[in-house]
């Protein structure tokens, strides 16, 4: 019997041809659910469905250098109200960004230590398995491919899990890093251990970088341009924090979605 080709049907086609899912890391200082409202907040409304979060802070508690780097943020947070604005200045020029820039160095001990903290918080295997398999289930979860959007710490999670070669990180086809350490000392230098020097990703990969930004500049004269590693494309925004609302305002909004995405 002569078999037909049927035509493929409206959902069918539909399926093929949805835009991919804008799927979203937090970094250790966002140790709540609440983190993904200002992310939502900072979205235009139109993409809000087709965001989803990827929370990993339940995790920090399983090494110690989770819970001092954990504790360190939250004492930089609720010490006193005037270092919240120095985790994140506001991106506009004026007089609380200047103010801002010279509270950096108040705060600059404490942040250092955040780092170097930070840096152990993957090393510890159990930390670094649960969270690839969390995210590789929420990738594979998701209908067809990903773009993964991560800040700070979290971009850092995600470019190791990006150098495993899976089911999932084959379907991410955009990475966008925002206030990524990655190039900072000693976090570098246990990446590279971990990923046996690979600098680079088979995605399209956008980082951007701010210079107020301390997490990924360690100081306003020094650059936060991943010198180290090599994304596609580089994004400098000159009064710009470790603020993530802010970070993600900043992101053109082309990026968001799957317009001429190649693998390079």
């Amino acid at each position: 019997m002569m078999s037909v080709l049927l035509p493929a049907s409206a959902s069918d086609v539909q399926e093929d041809f949805s835009p991919p899912t804008l799927i979203f890391l937090h970094g250790i200082g966002n140790q709540t659910p609440a983190w993904f409202n200002e992310v939502l907040g900072a979205l235009p409304a139109s993409l809000s469905p087709r965001c989803v979060p990827f929370f990993w802070a339940d995790l920090f508690d399983q090494s110690p250098a989770g819970k001092i780097a954990a504790t360190i943020i939250k004492t930089l947070k609720t010490f006193t109200p005037v270092f919240a604005p120095v985790l994140a200045p506001n991106g506009r020029v004026n007089l609380q960004s200047l103010i801002n820039a010279s509270l950096q160095y108040i705060a600059l001990p404490l942040l250092n230590q955040w780092l170097d903290k930070s840096a152990d918080v993957l090393a510890y295997n159990s930390v670094r398995q649960i969270a690839y398999k969390r995210l590789q289930h929420l990738i594979l979860e998701q209908k067809g491919n990903v773009i993964l959007v991560a800040h700070s710490m979290g971009s850092v999670l995600a470019f190791e899990f990006l150098q495993e070669e899976s089911p999932a990180s084959v379907r991410v086809i955009r990475f966008i890093s925002l206030g990524s350490p990655l190039d900072r000392q000693p976090i570098k230098r246990q990446v590279l251990r971990r990923t046996n020097g690979k600098t680079r990703l088979s995605c399209d990969w956008l980082n951007l970088w701010g210079a107020l930004d301390l997490i990924c500049c360690w100081q306003p004269w020094k650059s936060g341009e991943l010198n180290s590693f090599f994304p596609k494309e580089q994004m400098r925004l000159a009064w710009q924090g470790h603020d993530l609302g802010s970070y993600l305002s900043h992101i053109p909004v082309h990026y968001l979605m799957d317009e001429d995405v190649k693998k390079m």
